[in-house]
């Protein structure tokens, strides 16, 4: 099921708030209203489509499509662990900003895998510690 309905929505639409969601998104909010819970695939970098649409086969993946600017973007994300796997080129502000968005979207903890180390390190994580009352960042 999850796979089907990613094949058929690859496009981004507007969500609720005005602002768009990330490409296979929609099919990602379809999977966790039906129950699906676990760790989300984010593709991003310039070669972000075509790993994506490997990806997209076998595990629940949603990208920021090259050039993008993450902050136009509504992630879906509240309580997810999100693995980021960076797929070419994509500038240390885009990443660090889309960091910065995963987290603001409440997204449970981040791992970032970089090989060309954008960030200064080829595996960086970043996460929040939930407690009863809120969320504490963690860096």
């Amino acid at each position: 099921m999850y796979v089907e309905s990613n094949r058929r929505l690859p496009q981004t639409a507007p969500a609720a708030g005005g602002q768009p969601i990330p490409p296979y998104g929609h099919a990602l909010i379809a999977a966790r209203e039906a129950g699906w819970s676990g760790t989300l695939f984010l593709v991003c970098g310039a070669h972000a489509w075509e790993d994506a649409k490997r990806r997209i086969e076998l595990h629940p993946t949603v990208l920021l499509p090259p050039g993008k600017d993450p902050r136009g973007y509504r992630w879906p994300v509240s309580g997810l662990d999100i693995l980021v796997f960076v797929k070419g080129a994509i500038s240390p502000e885009t990443l660090a900003a889309l960091v910065e968005d995963l987290l603001a979207a409440r997204a449970r903890s981040i791992l970032v895998f970089d090989p060309l180390e954008h960030l200064g390190a080829g595996l960086k994580s970043f996460g929040t510690v939930s407690s009863a009352y809120g969320a504490e960042d963690v860096r």
